[in-house]
């Protein structure tokens, strides 16, 4: 990947993190997280999962908690997803 590119920052962030995305793929698999029977649905939920760590790379946002609470605003402030919303913000 060239130097200054997205392509570089991602994998920096994945060989920094000691991730892969299979390995993110495995995680995301457990009894207590249903696959929906929707199609559309299921491709939107694993997009997401699948480009999670893309945004810690173009916002420059670790993979610790902070970075992930990090992460979560600038999505909120993105898309307005209300379980961003409920990690970031405190109750009023």
């Amino acid at each position: 990947m060239p130097e200054g590119s997205l392509g570089r920052a991602y994998l920096a962030f994945v060989e920094s993190e000691k991730i892969s995305p299979q390995g993110i793929r495995e995680a995301s698999k457990s009894e207590w997280c249903l696959e929906p029977a929707d199609t559309e649905l299921a491709f939107i939920q694993s997009r997401m999962r699948d480009t999670h760590d893309v945004w810690h790379a173009a916002t420059g946002y670790r993979g610790d908690v902070l970075g992930e609470v990090g992460l979560l605003a600038f999505m909120l402030a993105q898309n307005g997803r209300p379980a961003s919303r409920s990690l970031c913000l405190q109750p009023s």
